[in-house]
C-alpha cells in the first residue's frame, strides 16, 4: 500500500496514465481510476517493487533504484503508466548492467571450439558472456544457455 498526494501524481508528468487517472474530475483528459478497496485506496495490479522508484521519482525528481531491483522491471512499469522522461534513464541503467564491455568479446572460433568440446548430451552454457558483435550463423545453438549473455549485434541467422 502506498499513500501519496494527487499532486504527486499528476505534477511531473500531467499527459502520463498516471496522471489522467487522478486528474479533476472535470478534466478531458481524465480516465477512469481502478476500483477502490473497502478503505477507499485504489487497487491497481501491478507489482509495487518496481513502483516504488517511479512514485519517489515523482515525488522529488530523482530515479532511485535499490541494488536487489530489476532496471528492467521499473522500465516496464514507466512505460505501462506512461512516465515517458524516466525510459531514457532506465534504458541507460539498463545497457551499464550488460557485462563488462573491456572484456574482449568472445568469437566465432572460441564458440565453436566449445561446442566441439562439449558432450551433445548435456547444455552448454554461455550464461554472461561477451558475445558482442560475434558471428554465429549457421551454428546449432538449440543446447546453448545464453541467459545474461551479451548478444548485441551478434549474427544468429
Amino acid at each position: 500500500i502506498f499513500s501519496t498526494t494527487r499532486s504527486t501524481l499528476v505534477a511531473k508528468e500531467p499527459n502520463s496514465m498516471l496522471a489522467r487517472m487522478f486528474a479533476i474530475e472535470n478534466d478531458n483528459s481524465m480516465i477512469l481510476p481502478s476500483p477502490k478497496d473497502k478503505s477507499g485506496a485504489f487497487l491497481i495490479d501491478r507489482s509495487p517493487e518496481y513502483f516504488e522508484p517511479i512514485l519517489g521519482f515523482l515525488r522529488h525528481g530523482q530515479l532511485i533504484v535499490d541494488r536487489n531491483v530489476n532496471p528492467q522491471g521499473v522500465l516496464e512499469e514507466a512505460k505501462f503508466y506512461g512516465i515517458t522522461s524516466l525510459i531514457p534513464e532506465l534504458e541507460a541503467m539498463i545497457i551499464e548492467e550488460i557485462p563488462d564491455s573491456t572484456t574482449a568479446p568472445l568469437t566465432r572460433r572460441d564458440v565453436i571450439n566449445a561446442i566441439v568440446k562439449t558432450s551433445t548430451t548435456s547444455e552448454l552454457r554461455f550464461q554472461g558472456v561477451n558475445l558482442a558483435g560475434a558471428d554465429l550463423s549457421r551454428l546449432d545453438l538449440s543446447y546453448i544457455n545464453f541467459k545474461y549473455a551479451n548478444l548485441k549485434g551478434a549474427r544468429l541467422q
